[in-house]
């Protein structure tokens, strides 16, 4: 919703990766369709986009698991193109989508950000490797129980430890808290369980 994409021929279908009900109602309001979920299944096939404007995560767990299943709904020949500042994963964009089977790879990089493009190949000259690789990047998205013992996933800050300053925070709060108590913000729980 941030990028003057207006006009255009068509309306986008939106899928959010984070929420903002601002950049959701703005885009509504445009006409665009916007959900949770991408919307191909409701098509009858299993892809149905011709492009896909994908705005990169910055860990590197997630932005493979989110390529992967992005993928799945793209048509054969269909062109995947993705952006991210380059100092919050912008710069292993190229090397991801080379990764992922993606044809004729190309970059650009302006304004602190760097962009990656390519195109899927069809479906019978991918190979056995890359749609194995494919396979394995979906199962990073997955809820998973971390080392700290509680469940979380890629994306989430600290997703996989409990971070220094959750640690800090533990040592310094005072015992015997009581009352109605808001953990905003609060990743897998960690805070919350303390």
């Amino acid at each position: 919703g941030g990028f003057d994409l207006w006009p255009r021929p068509a309306p986008f279908s939106c899928v959010f990766q984070t929420f903002s009900k601002r950049e959701s109602d703005r885009l509504v309001q445009a006409g665009d369709r916007v959900c949770v979920e991408a919307c191909a299944k409701e098509s009858g096939m299993d892809s149905c986009f011709d492009v896909i404007i994908f705005a990169a995560p910055r860990q590197a767990d997630e932005l493979r698991a989110e390529v992967a299943q992005a993928l799945d709904r793209l048509v054969d020949n269909g062109l995947f193109l993705c952006g991210a500042p380059r100092n919050a994963g912008g710069m292993r964009l190229e090397k991801t989508l080379s990764e992922a089977g993606l044809l004729d790879v190309q970059k650009d990089s302006r304004h602190h950000c760097r962009i990656a493009w390519g195109r899927k190949p069809d479906a019978a000259k991918t190979g056995r490797q890359e749609k194995a690789r494919l396979e394995s990047w979906k199962q990073l998205g997955r809820v998973a129980q971390n080392d700290s013992g509680y469940f979380s996933c890629p994306g989430l800050f600290g997703w996989d430890r409990v971070d220094q300053g959750s640690a800090l925070l533990i040592e310094s709060l005072p015992g015997g808290l009581s009352g109605t108590v808001g953990d905003f913000g609060c990743g897998y729980g960690f805070l919350s369980v303390q």
